[in-house]
């Protein structure tokens, strides 16, 4: 959401409602089951004035983006379209964003690790389209050696090896309820005839 500023004496939570409501048309108030959680500030010093910026995480379930609009007069500075967007598209709008500490903060708000994040970007109610999704995800991604121990620390480098692609897969197939187990075999190239183009 964009800045605002208390008026009439307004505590934040009040500014917060009411801001919510004239660049969204979202009615919340302090009796919403939709409890704001304040998870960031800053302390701004501008010219000879120094203030505090405040930033809310508040999670709204079943938004209808049909019923979103501005709701306040036309002006310089007004909210004048809206569209919801997940975490992935607000990274590529706001670039700084993605090595955050703010970010990383959110997400543990969130409770959703980036695994989880993966997962729900391949949800499907077609429950065998869902693993192909993730599995052609998995198999598109470069093919890099590298040393990261953890399926999340593979999904945000997002080139790996042979094995920790299959590792991922189980860590993800497992979330998805489809119980998966791996078997690990000693292989060499040399074990089997190959071209040497394609050894190399």
């Amino acid at each position: 959401m964009p800045w605002w500023k208390p008026e009439n004496w307004e505590t934040t939570l009040e500014t917060l409602y009411r801001e919510i409501y004239e660049e969204t048309s979202l009615k919340l108030d302090l009796n919403s089951k939709w409890i704001p959680i304040l998870f960031w500030y800053y302390l701004i010093q501008e010219n000879w004035e120094k203030y505090l910026q405040l930033r809310y995480f508040i999670e709204i379930e079943d938004i209808d983006e049909k019923n979103l609009r501005p709701n306040e007069k036309w002006d310089i500075d007004c909210i004048n379209y809206i569209k919801l967007v997940d975490i992935d598209e607000i990274c590529k709008a706001i670039p700084w964003l993605s090595d955050s500490e703010e970010l990383d903060w959110f997400m543990k708000i969130l409770n959703k690790s980036i695994i989880e994040h993966f997962i729900t970007q391949h949800k499907s109610e077609d429950k065998i389209a869902e693993r192909i999704l993730v599995f052609e995800s998995v198999r598109d991604f470069l093919y890099q050696i590298n040393w990261a121990n953890t399926p999340e620390k593979l999904l945000e480098m997002k080139a790996w090896y042979c094995a920790s692609k299959h590792r991922l897969l189980q860590t993800v197939y497992n979330k998805l309820w489809y119980e998966t187990k791996l078997c690990f075999i000693p292989f060499s190239f040399d074990m089997v005839y190959l071209p040497d183009f394609l050894k190399d």
